[in-house]
């Protein structure tokens, strides 16, 4: 049997530092985030949820738990295997971070502490087996982030794990694809829903600080969209 789940990225969080913020505490959602979490939950609301997952990071749980607020009585449960990745450059700046460029995952980069884009990959996989344990024939939703997002796409999609793969595979915020997961080992990815592209700042505007992942770019979102849209309804 056929367990659905709809994996989402967190909602945009509050980051006036504007450094990478990756598993440190207390980091919660903007505004502009809880606006985008409140659409997210609206996106969802008809879907027939056993279960939500979320990171235990609080930005995917606000995330979460404004999904949970269409699903009264579904449980909403935390697992580490949903976290941030662990990178030795978290709470620096993003602009330092931006220097790594495609050198953010070399072993240099990691040392022994860094989780690597295969890492990441293999935490996720392990979501997914305990989804099929857990849910035979159920839909549940699950609260993730970018990075390791990225690298689940990658392996699934059999492509190269690398940097320049994670920018291309990197999930919007506050975005949900599904991945249909079969008996026979099939993965297969379909995207649910994704907000609106944002207006380009006017002249007078500034624009708004890069997200706070490793692998951030400086491309705009909706260039990024062009990309995502072409990776559907494809198997490992």
């Amino acid at each position: 049997m056929t367990v659905k789940l709809y994996l989402a990225r967190h909602a945009e969080a509050h980051n006036p530092a504007n450094i990478l913020y990756g598993r440190l505490p207390r980091i919660q959602l903007s505004t502009n985030g809880r606006d985008q979490a409140r659409a997210l939950g609206e996106a969802m609301a008809s879907l027939p949820l056993s279960a939500i997952y979320t990171s235990p990071l609080l930005r995917a749980r606000s995330t979460a738990s404004a999904i949970a607020a269409y699903h009264p009585g579904v449980p909403l449960i935390r697992s580490r295997l949903l976290l941030e990745t662990r990178h030795p450059y978290q709470g620096r700046t993003n602009a330092e971070v931006a220097k790594l460029g495609n050198r953010a995952y070399d072993p240099d980069i990691l040392g022994d502490d860094g989780e690597t884009i295969a890492q990441q990959h293999e935490r996720l996989a392990r979501f997914l087996l305990l989804l099929e344990r857990r849910h035979q024939g159920e839909a549940v939703a699950a609260v993730s982030h970018a990075d390791p997002i990225a690298a689940l796409r990658a392996g699934l999609l059999g492509k190269e794990l690398v940097v320049g793969t994670l920018r291309h595979e990197a999930p919007p915020l506050a975005s949900v694809f599904c991945i249909d997961i079969e008996d026979d080992g099939t993965r297969r990815l379909e995207w649910f829903w994704k907000p609106a592209i944002p207006p380009k700042p006017t002249r007078s505007e500034p624009e708004k600080p890069a997200d706070s992942t490793v692998t951030a770019t400086p491309e705009r979102p909706d260039q990024q969209q062009v990309a995502l849209n072409g990776v559907v309804r494809q198997a490992s």
